[in-house]
């Protein structure tokens, strides 16, 4: 029951930010928006790389009856379902700029709501299920792209704008019909708790040793995904059979890897797990640069090593949200993995800076080498992650060797 209400709370928390984020975009330069305007519609996912910031807000304070994670996901699904409704009346041709102020809200909103849902991923879970429950967030991330991103711009294409708003309201509206039947986690006190602290959480010296484990892959991630896309456009493959290869490889790898690794976190501790998936990930990036190093690629080799990306991110993506999840204190869940996740996904941003500069000078071959390189650096920098892996309450199989 845990595992598929945080697939619907994740799934739930996207919808309308991935229709304001990916297909709104898209519709507006059909209508003859600058380019220019389209690229502020990707600062509104910057909302979840600050949302840190209020995430011990989240964990503090409850406003009804309900308990505290309920009454922010309710709060936060009736402010997405507002602002859609706001947008079923304007017009993409003629209100581009009041749709982008539109989008900046439901990011706030949505990355709020996400703190609640990790707050109850993190009460909620058996230490021994945590790794399932990060699976389950990656599956409703997958479906929110889906739904909110790629079925609400073919619904906006063959039916209509006004169609396309009335159809996400009425989705997001059923979803909060099923809210009631959240159990609220035990670990959330129904009053309001003092003790949630940003502070308290970047005081840990595990704090510290886990980023720096974590941040070389992050920074690889960034960078491979960068590259990925310019490079399939390079080689003459069209932009529809390049989004298709995209989101099939991302469904795959939540559907197929993801499930796989988490079964193999039942058995593995998770810095021997780590280990694994900096290995993989340095193997797979440095496939794909040998393979730019040996010649031209073929449109397959190239599609293929997309979908070889897209199952390299996913057990790391996986292996990463289990590993936060570990380290995260049940009375401030929320602050915690939500801070985890924010800092792990600024570290993608130089990543993504260096990946042009290094591909477009140098080719790029050179730029996955970069990216395997730094793969490795989390590979070998690893051994930190023992000494990271603080004591629990609970027996956890994944860190009863640290004990």
């Amino acid at each position: 029951m845990v595992l598929a209400a945080l697939a619907v709370l994740t799934a739930a928390q996207y919808l309308a930010l991935f229709f304001f984020y990916g297909a709104v975009p898209a519709i507006l330069r059909q209508s003859g928006a600058s380019l220019e305007l389209l690229g502020f519609f990707g600062l509104a996912y910057g909302a979840f790389a600050l949302s840190f910031l209020w995430a011990p807000y989240v964990d503090r304070l409850q406003f009804t009856r309900l308990g505290r994670r309920r009454t922010w996901i309710l709060a936060m699904q009736f402010l997405a379902l507002a602002f859609v409704g706001l947008a079923l009346r304007l017009d993409p041709a003629e209100d581009a700029l009041a749709l982008l102020i539109v989008a900046f809200a439901v990011s706030f909103a949505a990355a709020t709501q996400r703190i609640a849902t990790l707050g109850y991923a993190v009460e909620s879970l058996a230490p021994q299920r945590r790794a399932w429950g990060s699976t389950a967030i990656g599956w409703g991330g997958a479906i929110g792209l889906l739904l909110g991103g790629s079925a609400m711009l073919i619904v906006v294409e063959r039916f209509g704008w006004s169609t396309a708003c009335l159809i996400l309201i009425v989705v997001i509206a059923t979803l909060l019909l099923l809210l009631p039947l959240l159990r609220e986690p035990s670990a959330a006190a129904n009053e309001d708790s003092p003790r949630a602290s940003l502070a308290e959480l970047l005081r840990r010296p595990e704090t510290r040793r886990v980023l720096a484990v974590a941040l070389p892959l992050s920074f690889a991630k960034g960078l491979s995904f960068t590259l990925m896309q310019p490079r399939l456009v390079d080689l003459g493959v069209g932009l529809s059979e390049i989004a298709l290869a995209v989101g099939l490889a991302n469904a795959a790898g939540f559907m197929i890897v993801g499930p796989a690794v988490s079964l193999a976190l039942t058995r593995l501790s998770l810095a021997t797990a780590f280990r694994w998936m900096a290995a993989s990930s340095t193997a797979a990036l440095s496939l794909i640069a040998l393979i730019e190093f040996t010649g031209h690629p073929t449109v397959a080799l190239a599609v293929s090593s997309v979908v070889l990306l897209f199952a390299a991110f996913t057990v790391m993506q996986v292996v990463i949200t289990t590993l936060f999840m570990t380290l995260s204190d049940r009375m401030q869940g929320g602050t915690d993995l939500t801070t985890f996740l924010a800092l792990f996904a600024l570290g993608a941003l130089p990543g993504t800076v260096a990946g042009g500069f290094i591909a477009g000078s140098f080719g790029y071959g050179a730029g996955f080498a970069v990216g395997a390189l730094s793969c490795f650096c989390g590979f070998v920098i690893s051994r930190l992650l023992p000494l990271a892996l603080r004591l629990s309450r609970e027996t956890d199989p994944a860190i009863e060797t640290y004990r």
